[in-house]
């Protein structure tokens, strides 16, 4: 039986896991090789390279205990560092790997930055030479009860909350 390659792009900075916790659960059932990407994108200009090589350092030393913590080895998987765009360097990585599936965790919500937030998960799935698998950031809670989340018949429907009391005089 042939192994699948699988790229998981990380973002090691928010501590994403549920990319990695997906892979270790399906690793007895699929072979497959992955790749542990993480791409450094930096909005300044760095006046000397020797910050962006220590950057990328210290991120596949990261993707290497990533690998040793998830998949039993640290080099159990092929690590990769890319300089530049997040959906550009995911996207060229997939290519360059030829993977047959790409495993992103989706993030978690956040009103007050929908004007902000990144396209990436949006940009990767429309352009991705291969399947995209996108987690919700919701993935391991549901999976640990072995069922899809349920939301609670408790709590109040959101047109019914009303500010903490505290609040209402500031």
């Amino acid at each position: 039986m042939n192994s699948k390659r699988i790229l998981v792009p990380l973002d090691l900075r928010r501590s994403t896991t549920d990319a990695l916790l997906y892979l270790q659960q399906a690793a007895p059932e699929t072979p497959f090789s992955a790749t542990l990407l993480y791409v450094v994108e930096l909005n300044i200009a760095a006046p000397d390279r020797r910050l962006y090589q220590e950057i990328c350092a210290e991120s596949l030393a990261a993707l290497r205990q990533l690998s040793l913590l998830f998949l039993g080895h640290p080099d159990a998987a092929q690590v990769s560092v890319r300089l530049g765009r997040a959906d550009e360097q995911i996207l060229a990585e997939a290519r360059s790997s030829r993977s047959e599936l790409i495993i992103l965790s989706g993030s978690k919500p956040r009103p007050w930055r929908h004007l902000f937030r990144s396209r990436t998960i949006e940009r990767v799935g429309l352009a991705a030479p291969c399947p995209t698998l996108v987690l919700p950031p919701s993935w391991q809670a549901a999976s640990a009860q072995g069922r899809p989340q349920a939301r609670s018949e408790k709590a109040p429907p959101r047109s019914a909350c009303r500010p903490h009391p505290t609040w209402a005089g500031a």
